[in-house]
């Protein structure tokens, strides 16, 4: 297993440090990562190898080689990072209540956020596994992309959170899944 350190997570830690934003980011990429290592544990469990670990601005990813397993293994080992991320928003909740607001909502962010069912998000993923028709694929992953960024745009209108915008915008551009029939070719 390999691990990457992309550039732009030292570029965003320093950004942040300087806006005195990054005790906010360390708490957010906590959540990223137990949402990450569980995907690991599980996928490990059901003797899937990790081939690599990237940390980058937007947290920590996991890319596991790609051996023939089931579908409902696939399916399962996506929607277990979410699932935990939902079970520690609400276990903090009922043992820590509002003191750790911030944590319980990057925790529920994060799991509303990875069930968008928007490639190459989990839900994005769980769909492919379970819908095998492209067309049918692009249609609810744009219409999706296009609600998300409207929302973005909503909430930079009245909160002035630009960021929001900036990852709208990026799933939108991957709501084309032409770049990536290769997923496609098992199922045609």
């Amino acid at each position: 297993m390999s691990l990457k350190i992309h550039y732009s997570f030292i570029v965003y830690l320093l950004i942040l440090f300087f806006c005195n934003l990054l005790q906010y980011y360390l708490i957010f990429f906590l959540a990223i990562c137990i949402h990450e290592i569980t995907h690991a544990i599980v996928g490990v469990g059901m003797g899937i190898k990790i081939k690599s670990t990237t940390i980058s601005f937007s947290g920590l990813s996991l890319q596991f080689y790609d051996f023939q397993i089931k579908k409902i293994k696939k399916i399962i080992i996506l929607f277990s990072g979410p699932i935990i991320n939902l079970i520690i928003a609400i276990f903090t909740y009922t043992f820590w209540g509002e003191e750790q607001i911030f944590f319980i909502l990057c925790n529920l962010t994060l799991f509303i956020f990875n069930m968008l069912p928007i490639y190459p998000l989990d839900g994005g993923k769980i769909l492919l596994e379970i819908i095998k028709n492209k067309k049918i694929i692009e249609i609810i992953q744009k219409t999706f992309c296009i609600i998300l960024v409207i929302i973005c745009i909503y909430m930079y209108i009245n909160f002035q959170t630009i960021q929001l915008v900036f990852i709208g915008i990026y799933l939108l551009g991957f709501a084309s899944l032409q770049k990536y029939d290769k997923y496609f070719l098992k199922y045609d």
